[in-house]
C-alpha cells in the first residue's frame, strides 16, 4: 500500500512539473543580450518595444523600460506623428 501511495505521489509531482521549463543560465543570458541588441537596433512595432523593456528589466537591466518607452514613442511619432517624445 505504501508503494502505491509513493508511486501516486511521484506521478502527481511529475504531472505538476510538466508545465515547468528549465532554461540553462547561459541560454537565458544570451537571450537577454540578444533582446537588448534588438531593442537598440530593430525597427519594430511600439508594443514590441514596451514588452521588450519589461522582459529586459526582468533580466536585470534597470533602465530598460525607460529606453523601451522612448523607442516606442519614437516609433509612434514616425508612424502617426501623434506623440511628443522630447520630454521623456
Amino acid at each position: 500500500m505504501k508503494r502505491i501511495l509513493l508511486l501516486i505521489a511521484i506521478a502527481v509531482a511529475l504531472i505538476g512539473m510538466s508545465g515547468c521549463t528549465v532554461v540553462p543560465a547561459q541560454s537565458a543570458a544570451s537571450g537577454c543580450r540578444l533582446l537588448n541588441i534588438a531593442l537598440d537596433e530593430a525597427d519594430m512595432a511600439s508594443a514590441w518595444y514596451e514588452e521588450a523593456g519589461d522582459v529586459l528589466e526582468e533580466c536585470g537591466m534597470t533602465d530598460a523600460r525607460e529606453r523601451a518607452a522612448f523607442k516606442a514613442c519614437l516609433k509612434d511619432l514616425q508612424d502617426e506623428g501623434t506623440r511628443a517624445c522630447y520630454d521623456m
